[in-house]
Parts: C-alpha cells; sequence; structure tokens
C-alpha cells in the first residue's frame, strides 16, 4: 500500500505564490540571525580580552 498525502495537502494547489511563501519566511529571518551571530561574536571577543584590556 502507498502512503498517500493528507487530502488537505493533495487537493491543494500549489502556485508559485505558495511555494515562495516558505522562501519568503527564510530570507525574512537572515538579516535577523546574521545579526545575533555577531552579537555572539562580540560578546566571545569581550570575554577574550582581560581586565587590563589586553588579550591573554
Amino acid at each position: 500500500m502507498t502512503p498517500s498525502l493528507p487530502t488537505s495537502l493533495s487537493m491543494r494547489r500549489r502556485t508559485p505564490e505558495l511555494l515562495a511563501d516558505p522562501l519568503r519566511s527564510f530570507i525574512g529571518r537572515v538579516p535577523e540571525h546574521l545579526a545575533l551571530v555577531g552579537l555572539e561574536l562580540r560578546r566571545g571577543d569581550a570575554r577574550s580580552v582581560g581586565a587590563d584590556g589586553l588579550e591573554p
């Protein structure tokens, strides 16, 4: 027996707009993700500098 898609998925038409929604969502999160990566890098740099401001 071949598994089938749920009716709601198999009956729904795959329009370009529908297919583009996940891509738009991903692209929309990229700047936020890059900002978080930059913040983590700056935090790591701050932790690597000693109390005297010199790197260990």
